[in-house]
Order: C-alpha cells, then sequence, then structure tokens
C-alpha cells in the first residue's frame, strides 16, 4: 500500500485546483443515506478518510458532532480552514490527522462512515479494517461503507477523463477484482489507485471473520459514458457502488 500517500496527496490538490471536487450540494445528497438506512443513528460520528470535508461539513450540518480523520495533511488544513471560515449550521467537527490502520481512537461512536475508498490493499487488510470499525461503534452503533461494484469497474476499460495537468485512465484487474485509476500528469509523473471490488455475497464472506453483518444495502448512481450522465439509485448490475449499513452481531468468530 506504498502508492496510498502519494496518489491521494496528489489527487486531491489537483481537484481542488481545477475545480473538480464533489460540490457541497452533491455532498449534502449524498449524506441523507443516513436516515434512509439508519431511522436512529445518534449524535456522534467517525468519518473515516474525510477529504476535502465536504461529506463530515454535510454531516455536521445534519447535527452530528464529528470526528474526521484524514490522512492527508493539506486536506485536514483545509477541512478546518473551511470550518474556521464558514462554521456549521448545526453540528461541529474536529479534525484527526492520521492513518486509520494505526491511529489510536479510544472512543466509540453512534456511527462511523466510510466514503469513497474501500478496498484498499488485500481482502486480510479489508478484515483488520472491518474489525477496527467494529471496535469503534458503540454496542448499537452502525457503519455505513460505499464498495465499488466489480460490474461497473469492469465496463471502465479504456475510458479516459482528461484534465488540464492530467489524464485518468481506468483498468479492471479481473483476476484479482481490482478496480485501477491511473493519473497521468503533465510533468510524466504517473499513479495508480488500486482498489478491491466486492459484491455483496464477497463482503459478507470478509464480514465472517468479524462481529459485524449487513443490515441493508442501497445502491448507488451509474455513470453513462456515451450520455456523459449520471443515472440515480441504480440497480447492482449498473451501478457505481453500493452502501452497507452494518450492524454487530452476536455470532460467535471463529
Amino acid at each position: 500500500m506504498d502508492w496510498i500517500h502519494g496518489f491521494y496527496s496528489r489527487q486531491h490538490a489537483t481537484l481542488a485546483r481545477e475545480g473538480a471536487e464533489a460540490s457541497t450540494e452533491y455532498c449534502a445528497a449524498k449524506m441523507s443515506v443516513i436516515n434512509r438506512l439508519v431511522p436512529d443513528p445518534g449524535k456522534t460520528l467517525l468519518e473515516l478518510g474525510a477529504g476535502n470535508g465536504m461529506n463530515a461539513i454535510a454531516c455536521a450540518n445534519l447535527d452530528f458532532s464529528v470526528t474526521a480523520l484524514e490522512l492527508i495533511p493539506e486536506c485536514c488544513e483545509r477541512i478546518k480552514d473551511y470550518v474556521n471560515t464558514n462554521g456549521t449550521s448545526r453540528g461541529a467537527i474536529r479534525v484527526f490527522q492520521g492513518d486509520f490502520y494505526k491511529i489510536d481512537l479510544a472512543e466509540q461512536f453512534d456511527l462511523v462512515t466510510y466514503w469513497d475508498g474501500f478496498g484498499i490493499g488485500s481482502d486480510d487488510d479489508q478484515i483488520r479494517l472491518l474489525k477496527r470499525i467494529s471496535n469503534w461503534m458503540k454496542r448499537d452503533g452502525r457503519a455505513l461503507i460505499e464498495v465499488y461494484s466489480p460490474l461497473y469497474a469492469s465496463r471502465t476499460v479504456g475510458r479516459k477523463v482528461r484534465f488540464e495537468t492530467c489524464t485518468r485512465a481506468y483498468d479492471f484487474d479481473a483476476r484479482n477484482a481490482r478496480w485501477l485509476d491511473t493519473w497521468t500528469y503533465n510533468d510524466g509523473t504517473v499513479l495508480t489507485q488500486s482498489l478491491r471490488t466486492y459484491l455483496p455475497p464477497d463482503l459478507q464472506l470478509l464480514l465472517r471473520e468479524t462481529d459485524l453483518d449487513i443490515e441493508h444495502i442501497e445502491t448507488r448512481e451509474a455513470w453513462d459514458w456515451e450520455t456523459e450522465s449520471l443515472e440515480e439509485n441504480a440497480p447492482l448490475e449498473s451501478a457505481i457502488s453500493y452502501i452497507v449499513c452494518l450492524k454487530k452481531t452476536t455470532h460467535s468468530i471463529n
């Protein structure tokens, strides 16, 4: 996983410079999934991989007390600057910089979220992270995780998105079900994100090694490359990703 820091540091800087980040409105609409899948989500929320902070801010505006955990120091400073300048309409945000595989957080939360990034590393890494997520959840807490679908990823091979300073190209490693996202910059730098994709039954196999189980699933949108438009509430066979709501179970772990 040596690629992680370099890839995300450059990606976030590029998207910010080119005005290509998800908008405040888009993130607010995305966070509405919380009330659909978690009728009583509580008040405390831990977001893993907070990125530019727009999802965390949207959750604070839903009256959560948000702990935003982000690896990239520059992103942490951007979140803090935004909150200091604009504030939030209801809840509060605190920002921690660190690696969610290593950081020591003693608290437990009503809700743990991880958007746009699950699948870093191997299956064993995912299991390790899921166990950490369980430890951060209160006994009756929930986790919402966005998972990329191999059905969509496999159809993106050869697709490209061009920015002013780089070109983004997609590929799919079918043998290992990994979605490859390569950014080639004008200065010659080439950085690739590699995410393991999962169908719900595959994800359930990972969860057998934890005390978590799937309570609900909601699919996300599909991107039509020909019309360059989003189809909302797409079926699983065409959706880019889906969101799983996880709860703790009482089954024994081998």
